[in-house]
């Protein structure tokens, strides 16, 4: 099949699948034994100390009951905790703990690495290109819902 015909949301979805799939041996015996859809929660915890449920749900585009039970599994493994927010009693904000800071670093250091491997013969503006690219896209497909509704 020619490049050029197929679908660039095709292109897109199984180059993310092939992606996550090496992304996921890569951290098999590394310790790091959370399932990849909770990575993303784990991170926002990590980089931001006032995020809340219903934020993690927007930003990651996941239903609440999903992020509830994604939230759950991490506190429950003492990587994440709850701490009630002083301005709001009814919101507590998702906090990563010594050990989600610790499994965060991991995460973003694989996750370097592999990227490291996977864009290593390709040269740096074409990877500035790239990324302008998907930021333009996900700019644009942010903006199409919003008209949309």
């Amino acid at each position: 099949m020619k490049q050029n015909k197929v679908p660039i949301s095709f292109n897109i979805a199984s180059t993310l699948h092939a992606i996550e799939t090496v992304f996921d041996k890569n951290l098999q015996g590394s310790g790091i034994d959370i399932p990849s859809e909770a990575f993303g929660i784990l991170l926002m915890a990590y980089f931001k100390k006032d995020m809340i449920q219903q934020n993690i749900a927007d930003i990651s585009k996941k239903d609440k009951s999903t992020v509830l039970r994604l939230i759950n599994m991490l506190e429950k493994k003492k990587l994440v905790k709850r701490e009630v927010n002083p301005l709001d009693k009814r919101a507590n904000f998702i906090v990563a703990t010594a050990n989600g800071k610790k499994m965060a670093r991991q995460i973003i250091r694989k996750e370097a690495e592999l990227f490291g491997k996977l864009t290593k013969n390709i040269p740096q503006y074409k990877l500035n290109i790239f990324i302008s690219v998907l930021l333009t896209l996900k700019l644009n497909a942010g903006t199409r819902l919003n008209e949309t509704t």
